[in-house]
């Protein structure tokens, strides 16, 4: 394995760990603020987020035009703010007030159905 490779390969382990945990976390604080009676809804939910982690890690693979994806995404953006947004949901980054930036479940289904369909 080349040194290229390996930061690579490393680069994608640190991208699942910060999912996972993004993921862990996003769900207990889902659990929390649910009622005993809504437990029987929280498989769905829990579905709907590895769905979510496994789009963003189609999305973070080598090869992929990111971009083309954020400009189909929000088409009314112009494409300097469209890239922009769609690397801050897709990396989680943080913005000024300590929120986290990322993809909604309609966001991210039309994300799924663009890589299923190749349709970029």
């Amino acid at each position: 394995m080349t040194l290229n490779e390996e930061k690579i390969l490393r680069e994608k382990i640190k991208d699942i760990i910060r999912e996972t945990i993004f993921d862990y976390f996003s769900n207990e604080a889902q659990k929390n603020d649910k009622s005993k009676k809504d437990d029987k809804e929280d498989n769905p939910n829990g579905t709907k987020k590895i769905s979510k982690s496994r789009v963003i890690n189609q999305l973070k693979s080598k090869g992929i035009n990111k971009a083309q994806f954020a400009y189909k995404l929000w088409p009314e953006k112009d494409k300097d703010s469209a890239r922009s947004y769609f690397y801050k949901c897709l990396n989680h980054e943080t913005n000024d007030d300590g929120d986290v930036y990322s993809f909604d479940d309609k966001e991210a289904t039309e994300l799924r159905s663009m890589l299923n369909n190749q349709q970029i």
